[in-house]
């Protein structure tokens, strides 16, 4: 998981595992009474995109070609990897 201000990024070669990571991140968000917006969310996925689905409380999310992330992120995890 990588985060930065409101943002999160979540990462995983499985999307059964995505899956798990977004129900517990929602699960643990509702504890301090914090809400995942299924309509502010986008998924991305690289290489086999086959029917793919994520959801956010029975929600589907989309599924983008490509997105943004903050710099300031890019540049800690380059950091972090030199």
């Amino acid at each position: 998981m990588i985060g930065h201000s409101d943002d999160i990024a979540l990462i995983s070669d499985s999307p059964m595992a995505l899956q798990n990571m977004t129900t517990e991140l929602q699960n643990n968000a509702a504890k301090v009474g914090l809400r995942i917006s299924a309509e502010k969310t986008k998924a991305m996925a690289v290489g086999n995109t086959q029917a793919l689905s994520l959801s956010v409380d029975h929600k589907d999310i989309e599924f983008v070609g490509h997105f943004q992330y903050p710099e300031t992120v890019m540049q800690i995890m380059t950091y972090i990897h030199e």
